[in-house]
């Protein structure tokens, strides 16, 4: 007589959830370590056909296996939200905490139309994945009564890394920062007034097929030349 088949120890595992949200088009998603198994099962398991914006999000004491250290993947949750509905969604979002600890370089390819994301998480990056954006969103942190030449100025530093970026769609980059909101017509430069590091900031937005412009669409700078005499 044959002994019995032997019971496992333990419950059963409890099945990952599926989950179908076809109306649903806009998700936040936590990317810190603690959430990488809810955020695993979003990434693999739920159905979620219309979704178009990701807003990926960590909080201020995350831990990050990422210190600087090139070819290292930190948050390993968040590089598969990308890689999983990249080639769907047409605007990721990364919040300001999570840019400086995810440069942009680590995600996987996505043909993503619009990226929203921190100016500051630009200089930690190398290179952008995302090479179809035409539309670039960026957080720029200042207080509300900095001099608005001052905040111009930063941006034009700032941007100065998009240089080295693979952007061939690059047409609008939108910049929503406290003093810029408040412009309501292009500012004017003296282009005879500029040094040489300052016309190195200002010659990538002479061109009209790329536009710098505010939260309202209204062109941050345009050169002029006034009259000395």
């Amino acid at each position: 007589m044959s002994s019995p088949s032997a019971v496992a120890d333990g419950p059963p595992p409890t099945p990952a959830p599926q989950l179908e949200l076809p109306s649903l088009h806009c998700l936040q998603v936590s990317v810190d370590d603690v959430n990488s198994s809810l955020a695993t099962v979003i990434a693999k398991q739920w159905q979620l056909p219309s979704l178009t914006s990701l807003y990926l999000q960590s909080t201020y004491n995350s831990t990050f296996t990422l210190q600087n250290s090139p070819g290292v993947t930190l948050s390993p949750c968040a590089t598969l939200l990308i890689q999983t509905r990249g080639q769907s969604v047409t605007m990721p979002a990364i919040e300001i905490w999570t840019a400086c600890h995810i440069p942009l370089h680590i995600l996987p390819p996505a043909p993503v139309p619009e990226l929203v994301y921190y100016m500051y998480g630009l200089q930690k990056s190398t290179s952008t994945p995302f090479t179809a954006v035409s539309s670039l969103v960026l957080l720029m942190d200042m207080d509300r009564d900095s001099p608005l030449t001052k905040a111009i100025w930063r941006a034009l530093e700032q941007l100065r890394k998009l240089q080295d970026y693979s952007l061939p769609k690059l047409e609008k980059v939108v910049i929503l920062s406290w003093p810029l909101d408040e412009l309501k017509g292009p500012h004017q430069i003296d282009i005879r007034l500029l040094d040489e590091t300052e016309r190195l900031l200002v010659d990538p937005w002479k061109q009209e097929t790329r536009k710098l412009v505010n939260r309202n669409g209204v062109q941050l700078f345009t050169l002029v030349e006034t009259d000395q005499d």
